[in-house]
């Protein structure tokens, strides 16, 4: 099993030593002896290295790819420096100002405030540089969250759509077994869709099959009464009528909405299987 764990600066991967060069590939590596893993930088390039080479092994994803906003997290750390520089500057003004105001004239004393008076305005402009940086980078933070939380949610719709394929796959393998190899049944079940089509292609197929038993050609006949007239005609056992009339009723309660949704799929399953015993009943 893989697993790939993070702390507030590395991503930490545990995985069997037989795949120690896919730990390898990914740049920044170090093999940890007493943690027992492979420890990787935390930062944006890695998590998407990371998650390529092993995102479809892990049995789930609870890491999360750092914002990627270095530019403007290093202009708002300047900004934070040149505001402190500011305020020491102020300090400084006002202490002389405290200092020279009964010595000097107010000449100098007005020239001083003005002076503090526009230090103040740098101020508050670096202050509102600082505020939109940093409404810049909370947008950033969201956006990334948002992505991670995105592709958490494709990996699970990935994940149900495979699980699907899966049980179709199954499914339909025990209908051909159940037919001990009938080539014709096969060909018939590969071309069928596992959902609420299929009673609707087994009864078209069927028919099909009934009239060139019957040598007839009026396609106004339907299942009913194609039955009827090979049950007339002693052309399939009772056993046989009986699994094509299973497939034509629950065709007709599934396309007249009269049943219960929750019992569809195994109506569906219960069409498959009837035809799975009847196909090996009609003639080559």
């Amino acid at each position: 099993m893989i697993e790939l764990k993070q702390t507030e600066t590395e991503y930490l991967l545990s995985i069997h030593a037989s795949q120690k060069e896919r730990a390898k590939s990914v740049n920044g590596w170090r093999w940890v002896p007493e943690r027992r893993c492979w420890v990787y930088p935390r930062n944006a390039r890695t998590y998407d290295a990371l998650i390529a080479e092993f995102g479809d092994d892990l049995v789930s994803l609870s890491v999360t790819r750092p914002a990627h906003a270095i530019d403007a997290a290093t202009q708002a750390a300047d900004l934070q420096k040149e505001n402190v520089s500011l305020k020491d500057d102020l300090r400084q003004i006002q202490q002389q100002i405290a200092q020279i105001s009964e010595k000097q004239s107010d000449s100098i004393v007005g020239d001083l405030k003005k002076s503090l008076l526009e230090s103040e305005s740098e101020l508050a402009v670096i202050k509102y540089k600082l505020q939109e940086q940093e409404k810049v980078l909370n947008e950033k933070a969201i956006a990334c969250a948002n992505a991670s939380e995105k592709i958490v949610q494709l990996r699970k719709q990935l994940q149900s759509l495979q699980s699907a394929n899966n049980f179709e796959k199954l499914i339909k393998g025990a209908a051909k077994g159940a037919t001990g190899g009938e080539h014709k049944f096969e060909l018939l079940v590969d071309s069928l869709n596992l959902n609420e089509t299929l009673p609707i292609s087994l009864v078209s197929k069927l028919e099909e099959e009934l009239r060139l038993m019957l040598n007839l050609s009026d396609p106004g006949l339907r299942l009913h009464d194609l039955l009827v007239q090979a049950r007339d005609a002693e052309l399939l056992p009772q056993d046989a009528l009986d699994l094509a009339h299973i497939i034509r009723k629950q065709r007709n309660l599934l396309a007249h909405g009269s049943v219960y949704n929750k019992t569809h799929e195994a109506r569906i399953l219960l069409c498959l299987f009837a035809a799975a015993l009847l196909w090996p009943e009609l003639p080559e």
